[in-house]
């Protein structure tokens, strides 16, 4: 029970509402890579709205609803990149 994953957001990705099956399990976000100037770019959990920062953790319980929204921006390729642990 548990794993670790890297995903890789492109510019203009929205990831649809959803949730865990249970309150067991926690999410630990890790964004490892985030170009500047990423406005529009949010993590929401229920009714808050978290705005990705390079190195700084995002805890959460997998059974409230949460979705993404990555907006990117115009520097390199315009991705995101963050580790995922629960």
């Amino acid at each position: 029970f548990g794993s670790v994953y890297f995903s890789k957001l492109k510019q203009n990705t929205k990831v649809v509402e959803h949730c865990g099956p249970t309150n067991v399990r926690l999410r630990f976000h890790l964004p490892l890579a985030v170009p500047n100037k990423t406005s529009g770019s949010y993590l929401r959990v229920g009714d808050h709205c978290v705005s990705w920062e390079e190195g700084e953790p995002i805890l959460f319980d997998d059974s409230f609803l949460h979705s993404a929204v990555y907006a990117g921006c115009n520097d390199s390729d315009g991705s995101s990149i963050s580790s995922d642990q629960s």
